[in-house]
């Protein structure tokens, strides 16, 4: 993630760590969140570990904003009388530019690290040329999976998806970082794994919860089998995917985060053609 850190101050840390009252700046934390997970840049100062923390209770809330985003945008589209596959292509092209590609960076990195059975995995990795087979497989597999689904989709469920897609798999993040072991040498995943509060963890839960219950309740009030798939497969799937990241690389890297978001992204579409009702 490309942003500026700075290590939270010793004397500070402690409180930091073990839910010492603070003040709550609700407004700076939305803002970071915005920061950290879309292409919006719009604060240069330093953010320090305990600002990274406080933001991560939005990561559901800023996903939820990326859909409706795209619905927009699916709509505009479609005034445009695009073919429904080819504004599907351009509405996926448009959704990694929108989260800068971290996830699918971290997703390729991710598998590239695993592949070459190393601990080093870093976006430096894409920039120097660097990035092989293995990387490139599984950015065109998670592409290529979901834009299958998205053509699968239609009216209803495509929106519902859309809302809850860049939602859930940016709420597995939290999960991630919770109690998660990062690489001591890699300054931006310290930032976010390890230090999440129980407390602000279960916030962002049920805000994630409920914004799935209130959209997927509304399009089809019958599909309350697809409310628990939805997030009983991304707690699972989530706590499965760090497991196995730490059995291979001993770590969770900020890689590693967007990797399991991006693969959850996959995991979400393909229980919508599954579990969806109309399927």
């Amino acid at each position: 993630m490309d942003t500026v850190y700075k290590q939270t101050p010793p004397e500070n840390r402690r409180g930091f760590l073990h839910g010492k009252a603070e003040e709550t700046n609700m407004p700076k934390n939305f803002m970071n969140a915005v920061q950290s997970l879309t292409i919006v840049s719009m604060n240069k100062k330093q953010r320090t570990e305990t600002d990274f923390e406080k933001s991560m209770v939005y990561f559901p809330v800023i996903g939820f904003l990326i859909g409706l985003i795209l619905i927009y945008v699916d709509q505009a589209f479609r005034l445009l009388a695009f073919p429904e596959h080819i504004g599907n292509f351009l509405l996926i092209t448009f959704f990694v530019i929108l989260t800068r590609a971290l996830p699918i960076e971290g997703l390729a990195n991710t598998f590239e690290g695993i592949a070459r059975k190393t601990r080093q995995i870093r976006p430096a990795n894409v920039k120097e040329g660097s990035l092989g087979s293995f990387g490139v497989l599984a950015i065109v597999i998670a592409l290529l999976l979901k834009y299958l689904c998205l053509n699968s989709l239609v009216n209803s469920e495509k929106i519902a998806a859309l809302l809850i897609v860049p939602m859930l798999s940016r709420w597995s993040q939290t999960i991630v970082a919770y109690q998660g072991i990062h690489g001591r040498e890699e300054e931006i995943g310290r930032v976010f794994v390890g230090h999440l509060r129980a407390s602000r963890l279960v916030y962002s839960s049920l805000i994630a919860i409920s914004l799935t219950a209130f959209v997927i309740w509304r399009e089809e009030p019958r599909a309350l089998f697809l409310i628990f798939g939805l997030i009983g497969g991304v707690i699972l799937f989530t706590l499965m995917s760090r497991f196995c990241l730490v059995k291979k690389l001993g770590m969770v890297t900020h890689d590693g985060m967007g990797a399991i978001s991006e693969a959850n992204e996959v995991l979400i579409f393909l229980l919508f053609i599954i579990l969806a009702p109309g399927h």
